[in-house]
Formats: C-alpha cells, sequence, structure tokens
C-alpha cells in the first residue's frame, strides 16, 4: 500500500508506511507519521549534529550523528536546524557515555512490556524515549543517547 501526507494542499510525500516512517522527507511528515522528537541543533561536519549543553557546562556539546534530509541540501556547517528522534532511537544510557545527555524523566506512559518515558533534558527540550517498563520512574536523573538499531535521526529546516 501506498499511503500519501498533505498538509494545506500540499503534497508533503508518497509511499509505502515504512518509507514514511523510516525516510521521512519532510520534518512535518517525520512529527505526523509516529512518535518523534524535535531538538535544536547545529549542523557540524557532514551531518553530524551537536546539541548544546547550558553555558559553562564543562562536558561541553554532545554530538550526535544523523541523515540529513533533502530539506537541508546546500547547508553548511553552523547552520540550525532541528535533529527529530524517534522514542525507540533512544536508550538510557550511563553517565560516562560521551554521547549522553542529562535529564529527568517528568512522565511514564505504561505499553506492556516497554513504556514511553518522557525526559525534560538538562540542556533544554524534551524527548521520548521508548524503554524497558522498569527502567525508570518519573523523578529519576537519567542520561539519553541514541540507541543502536532504531531508526536514524533526521535533520530538517528549523521552524521559523
Amino acid at each position: 500500500d501506498r499511503v500519501a501526507v498533505l498538509q494545506d494542499g500540499v503534497l508533503h510525500q508518497v509511499g509505502s508506511p515504512e518509507d514514511l516512517y523510516e525516510r521521512p522527507a519532510t520534518r512535518f511528515v517525520a512529527t505526523f507519521v509516529g512518535r518523534a522528537s524535535v531538538l535544536p541543533c547545529v549542523l557540524e561536519g557532514d551531518g553530524a549534529v551537536w546539541v548544546p549543553y547550558p553555558p559553562g557546562n564543562a562536558a561541553g556539546p554532545v554530538r550526535w550523528s544523523a541523515v540529513r534530509s533533502p530539506e537541508v541540501e546546500g547547508m553548511g556547517p553552523g547552520e540550525e536546524v532541528a535533529l527529530v528522534i524517534r522514542p525507540e532511537s533512544l536508550a538510557f544510557v550511563s553517565a560516562q557515555d560521551p554521547q549522553a545527555l542529562a535529564g529527568r524523566v517528568i512522565e511514564r506512559r505504561y505499553a506492556g512490556p516497554v513504556t514511553y518515558f518522557q525526559v525534560a533534558l538538562a540542556p533544554g527540550g524534551e524527548v521520548e524515549v521508548l524503554a524497558p517498563s522498569g527502567a525508570a520512574t518519573v523523578g529519576d536523573s537519567v542520561r539519553v543517547a541514541p540507541a543502536p538499531g532504531g531508526p536514524a535521526p533526521r535533520i530538517f529546516r528549523r521552524a521559523r
């Protein structure tokens, strides 16, 4: 089957449900089809992005690799973009993980053997993490980083 995604009369993408979910062409499709978190980031190098920590944090910026969408073709290092990441693409990790962002669990939605955890990040913003149900409770301090095996985070233009 093929699905078409339209917004205000504009056709954003046509494809299989898998294509729309795993390879969204626009930020609208990425956030409309399935669950996704959006983080403001800056391009660095060929596809890597960095998520800034609050000023003065000794850890410095955290760098996450991501796939560039067609929306950001021609954009170069230092440009502000949006990183869109699926809940199953994130994991709770140890404090020693160099790609980890610190945060606190602010909500959990039980879904059987897994739970959706809403995490307020120390640098600002929130992400949703899909993890085993016993992984954390509301109020826990956690560290979040990209998980291997999930859909790759994608880079899109920032909303104006």
